[in-house]
């Protein structure tokens, strides 16, 4: 696709309001649209606002990271509207038991997206270059909530760019996760869309997991199933935290061979166990 955008690596939330055009934070997303012009028959508006079906059949008509990118523009309004209906669930307020249902599918189902796109462009997209990309791929869809500087110039409100943050480096994180239990010799296979709706990320050695990124992450998924009337998750917690990837760089991957990580081995086997066994034999490990 391209290489890593140098400006974009790394950048603080204030340095994220002073990106202006789309094309500019962006020059991914310009592609692409570049290329739609090629299809006028799939997508007869290359800039493409709120033409979320054409961005589903554009991406039909495309192959490898290309596809993923636009599936990843496609499904970034459904996800923004999914984490506002989660956040007023987390907070209190009454929701639908159907609209929280079909809020958490949509939000797994972005998660999964990201996770196609991280995998897919390794090397030549930093998490930051990825997280701008859906952030302009929103303000393409809806402009209407871009805000001003003093010079007239537009940026994403730092609420979207958080949102879409947080999901990537949460995706990563997942990744890595399996990674590592690969690295440990475990059987991975990643959930069908039908285990995803069943709250279920991965099974390792054939036992269902949802992979979470730390135990207050766990702790609050259980507790928001337990409030709406569901089974809690069988969550798995990751040894991973975001200061693995700061030696390294924005687009980096951990290393497996760290000894940090062989207490998860241990950890993992155990909740394996006490699966099979119904009790609880672990503790998350601790970083060092």
């Amino acid at each position: 696709m391209t290489t890593k955008h140098k400006q974009f690596e790394n950048p603080t939330l204030p340095q994220v309001r002073k990106m202006h055009t789309m094309a500019e934070a962006q020059p991914i997303y310009s592609h692409l649209y570049t290329e739609a012009e090629k299809k006028p028959d799939v997508l007869p508006n290359p800039r493409a606002k709120a033409l979320i079906g054409g961005l589903h059949a554009l991406g039909e008509t495309l192959q490898g990271p290309a596809a993923e990118l636009v599936f990843l523009a496609a499904g970034v309004d459904a996800y923004i509207r999914a984490r506002d209906t989660l956040r007023r669930a987390e907070e209190g307020e009454r929701v639908q038991r159907g609209d929280y249902t079909y809020s958490k599918t949509i939000a797994r189902r972005f998660n999964a997206q990201l996770r196609n796109v991280i995998e897919k462009t390794y090397g030549c997209m930093s998490l930051t270059d990825i997280t701008m990309f859906a952030v302009n791929a929103y303000t393409e869809q809806h402009p209407e909530v871009l805000e001003y500087d003093k010079d007239g110039r537009p940026s994403a409100p730092i609420s979207v760019y958080t949102c879409i943050r947080e999901a990537a480096k949460g995706a990563r994180t997942e990744l890595d996760t399996i990674r590592l239990a690969e690295h440990f010799g475990f059987t991975v296979r990643k959930g069908t869309d039908m285990d995803d709706k069943k709250g279920v990320d991965v099974y390792i050695n054939d036992v269902p997991f949802d992979l979470k990124s730390s135990e207050t992450a766990a702790d609050h998924a259980a507790d928001q199933a337990r409030k709406l009337g569901f089974e809690p998750p069988n969550t798995l917690v990751s040894p991973i935290d975001d200061r693995d990837y700061e030696a390294n760089g924005d687009s980096s991957r951990i290393d497996c061979d760290d000894p940090k990580y062989i207490p998860f081995k241990a950890y993992l086997a155990n909740r394996i166990r006490e699966y099979h066994l119904g009790i609880s034999l672990s503790q998350v490990p601790q970083s060092a």
